[in-house]
């Protein structure tokens, strides 16, 4: 059986994602561009795609790298990701990085 505080932890960590993932949301349909001092490039892991739930237009090959089928028109927030170091927390593995400090 998984101790009390374990669960707490993991109850509140997955709590804090799935703000910042609204947070994200709105804030790409009210504010500017704010992604101007990422760098890098997406190596395609699919991780963005997963946060929280896996989006339905998110696939993966048979090489495994993930595919959007709606990537011509995908949503603002998908585009503008990550806008901010934090939101590198929810995705660890993600391959970009920010002129001003990199990972939080």
């Amino acid at each position: 059986m998984v101790p009390y505080y374990v669960w707490v932890a993991h109850l509140q960590w997955k709590s804090r994602v799935l703000l910042d993932k609204f947070h994200r949301w709105v804030v790409s349909w009210f504010q500017s561009d704010g992604s101007s001092a990422r760098r890098g490039a997406c190596m395609r892991c699919g991780a963005c795609c997963k946060i929280i739930y896996q989006c339905p237009f998110y696939t993966e090959q048979a090489d495994g790298t993930g595919f959007c089928r709606i990537y011509h028109v995908r949503p603002r927030p998908c585009q503008l990701f990550p806008r901010n170091p934090r939101d590198l927390l929810s995705v660890p593995m993600c391959s970009y990085w920010f002129d001003d400090g990199g990972r939080p």
